[in-house]
């Protein structure tokens, strides 16, 4: 239900319910999580890279763009929350196309890090997805804040709608 009223949000684009729908769709999405690897292991599958056969694929793109919630640590190869988001808008007939840009691992400063190749996929909506790992690692939350906050001026600076997924930290 929450993947559908997305995907009815992505064909209206009313960017005012996307931040909202965006942090019911990651809290829809259940992960079994795999003991027997460490949390901050990388995927085995890497985020497209732009030049890549999907990459020139002319539908618009969404970009999931965050650590291992978005990569899928922890569930099987196609299993991902980006995965489930391509598969309803492709069973509703909507004409986009999600990359995955999920890193394992990473933090907001490594996001920062990779805004610029965020931006060569040329989307026109990112999905932004980070704060988890600093929270674990104890990094201050201005510091997270900050970097967010670089992260949301330099997509929306490229043009990009950014819809920001919450969390809570413990």
């Amino acid at each position: 239900m929450v993947l559908q009223t997305f995907i009815i949000a992505l064909g209206d684009i009313n960017v005012r319910f996307w931040p909202i729908l965006a942090v019911l769709l990651l809290a829809g999405c259940g992960a079994k999580q795999q003991t027997s690897q460490q949390p901050d292991a990388v995927m085995p599958s890497a985020p497209e890279h732009p030049g890549t056969p999907a990459h020139l694929d002319p539908r618009p793109v969404l970009v999931a763009f965050g650590d291992s919630l978005t990569a899928g640590f922890g569930v099987e190869p196609g299993l991902s929350y980006p995965d489930y988001l391509q598969k309803e808008i492709d069973r509703h007939g909507l004409h986009w196309h999600v990359v995955n840009a999920g890193v394992s691992g990473d933090t907001t400063t490594d996001g920062l890090n990779r805004v610029a190749e965020v931006l060569t996929y040329k989307p026109a909506i990112v999905i932004l997805e980070f704060g988890g790992n600093d929270g674990l690692r104890g990094l201050p939350l201005e510091t997270t804040r900050a970097n967010l906050d670089q992260m949301i001026a330099e997509l929306q600076t490229g043009g990009v709608k950014v819809v920001l997924a919450g969390m809570t930290l413990p």
